[in-house]
């Protein structure tokens, strides 16, 4: 069959390098350049080049089975290190954090905000075992715990809103199983272990050029933006910005749904299909690449891996990559601060997806139309948790339905039994 995949993020070009010795495979990006959310920048720390991720980032091969194993496959495993998780969430103008984490070498400051966490990770695993529903709201899960207001704001409320981009208060409308979903799946590892999470050396960019090296059948095309779509005869027409047009047997959305929309609005017959779709909400996120702590605390021993900024409204980020590489860098959420690093050395704009149960019930449709009449969705969207691991299992779902004997669908899902996946369809 001819296969066109639109988008060249990590959900199309995984879904191509899967397809592509079974079928006739196609990608088209709209930008010049693969990625989609993964992007890298480079600075010089004492002469020596060292990359930061603008956009998805840190990964765990513990819940993130598939995506590891692609790094594995790509033969990068070896340029993978650990991320020692370290957190510290303080409010400006405070003389002291309202929590720092200990670690190896400091006691932390846990008091009422540690406890706060506690018991948010304990409720966050009732709600997993339970099987809670997904449209339930995160201030569901976050409004009985026996916590004040104040820590249930900056304690509980603005990590979740600095991790979706939105204000504290919209916080409270996320849903709460996908708020908490990393949380309680690694709440209680084997043998009490850590999840643990880790960087790839020189960032994920270096994973996404491996998968593009490595797609030896499939025709490429950068800046190739899809401007209209047409059905007909069991075939499909694209048709380029740039007029090219294309056809295809079958075509694989590996885009978000603001651009799925734009591209089949028009189809007859489609209307619960494009209500789905407009109900994904995308905010606006801007991130930055530093070389001055302009956002941690003035004590370097209270400085974590991840630092979290409470402000009136919003919450913003900032990953520390000293304990990580090495390297005095910082990668900070800029969107909201009142001000810029004086050191700023690149950002980057993103659209974050904000996964309210009108996110969670727009899966469940575009699961219904998976595959009809030849379309296909991939990406981050289509799982419970917006991560690298939910890109790479759409990409397995729909090889699985149209390459089930593919060689590479087999590596990359031989080491990983399915009742170990995570992120899958809620």
């Amino acid at each position: 069959m001819r296969i066109v995949v639109v988008g060249g993020g990590l959900a199309g070009l995984t879904t191509a390098w899967l397809l592509e010795h079974d079928h006739e495979t196609t990608l088209l990006e709209a930008q010049a350049e693969l990625g989609g959310h993964v992007r890298s920048a480079t600075t010089l720390h004492h002469g020596v080049e060292c990359a930061v991720d603008l956009g998805a980032q840190d990964f765990s091969a513990v819940l993130f089975p598939r995506h590891a194993r692609l790094i594995q496959l790509m033969g990068l495993a070896a340029e993978v290190v650990e991320v020692p998780t370290t957190v510290t969430i303080q409010v400006p103008d405070m003389p002291v954090p309202l929590l720092v984490t200990p670690d190896g070498t400091r006691s932390g400051i846990l008091g009422a905000g540690g406890e706060a966490r506690a018991l948010l990770t304990r409720a966050a695993v009732d709600w997993d075992t339970e099987g809670v529903s997904w449209e339930r709201s995160y201030a569901d899960l976050v409004e009985p715990l026996p916590v004040t207001d104040g820590l249930k704001r900056t304690v509980l409320y603005a990590p979740v809103a600095a991790l979706y981009g939105c204000s504290i208060d919209d916080a409270r409308q996320v849903s709460g199983r996908a708020a908490t979903a990393v949380l309680a799946r690694s709440a209680a590892p084997a043998a009490g272990g850590s999840a643990g999470w880790q960087n790839l050396v020189g960032g994920l960019a270096r994973l996404v050029r491996a998968i593009a090296v490595d797609l030896l059948a499939t025709t490429i095309r950068t800046g190739s933006e899809i401007t209209r779509m047409e059905s007909g005869d069991r075939r499909w027409t694209l048709s380029t910005a740039g007029g090219q047009v294309y056809q295809a047997d079958q075509v694989v959305l590996a885009v978000p749904p603001p651009r799925c929309l734009r591209l089949i609005r028009q189809f007859p017959h489609a209307d619960r299909l494009n209500r789905a779709l407009a109900g994904f909400r995308y905010l606006p996120s801007t991130t930055g690449l530093h070389l001055d702590p302009a956002y941690l605390p003035a004590r370097a021993d209270q400085w974590s891996t991840s630092n979290l900024t409470v402000y009136r409204e919003h919450a913003d980020s900032t990953a520390w990559y000293g304990p990580i590489t090495g390297a005095q860098v910082f990668r900070s959420q800029l969107t909201h601060r009142p001000r810029l690093p004086e050191r700023l050395v690149a950002t980057a704009d993103f659209e974050q997806l904000y996964p309210d149960a009108a996110a969670v019930r727009g899966r469940r449709v575009l699961a219904d139309h998976q595959g009809r009449d030849g379309l296909w969705f991939a990406g981050h969207h289509l799982a419970d948790i917006d991560s690298q691991e939910t890109a790479v299992n759409s990409a397995i779902d729909i090889a699985t339905r149209l390459a089930p004997d593919s060689h590479r669908l087999r590596m990359l899902t031989e080491e990983v039994g399915h009742d170990q996946r995570q992120g899958r369809q809620a």
